[in-house]
This record gives structure tokens, sequence and C-alpha cells, in this order.
């Protein structure tokens, strides 16, 4: 029980000695000043530009799920 309180008392000590005190962290830097875009980056300018219609691996003209049809129906699983 001594050891823990001299511990404690050697840490407080330590703590309020002048001299020993962790100096103040640097200020982080000031963030720079934000711009309106029509998209994010990670890195850079965006690739797409404004009201892009497909993304490139997109094939824009490519038929739609519902237009398909199949020669036959799918086999029951039932």
């Amino acid at each position: 029980m001594k050891r823990l309180i001299f511990a404690g008392l050697m840490g407080l000590v330590t703590l309020l000695a002048p001299g020993t005190a962790r100096p103040e962290p640097a200020p982080a830097p000031a963030p720079a000043a934000a711009s309106r875009t029509h998209a994010i980056s990670m890195h850079g300018e965006p690739d797409l530009p404004p009201g892009f219609a497909a993304f490139p691996y997109v094939t824009p003209d490519a038929p739609r799920a519902d237009a398909s049809r199949s020669a036959r129906p799918a086999p029951s699983i039932i």
C-alpha cells in the first residue's frame, strides 16, 4: 500500500514540477478553402464532366432488363 501511495505522489510531483510539463501541441493547419463542384474526387479534379450521360463502363444503348425476352420460359422449381 505504501508503494502505491509513493508512486502516486511521485507521479503528482513530476506533473507539477516546473519544466517537466509537456509542451502544447502545434495547432493544426487551417483547412483549404472549399470550392463548389459537381462531384467529389479523392485526388485532383473529377474525371467525369457535369451532367455526364453514363459511366464509361456502361453501354448506354444496351437493352433494358424488362425488354429482353427468352426463347422459352424458365423451368419451374416446384
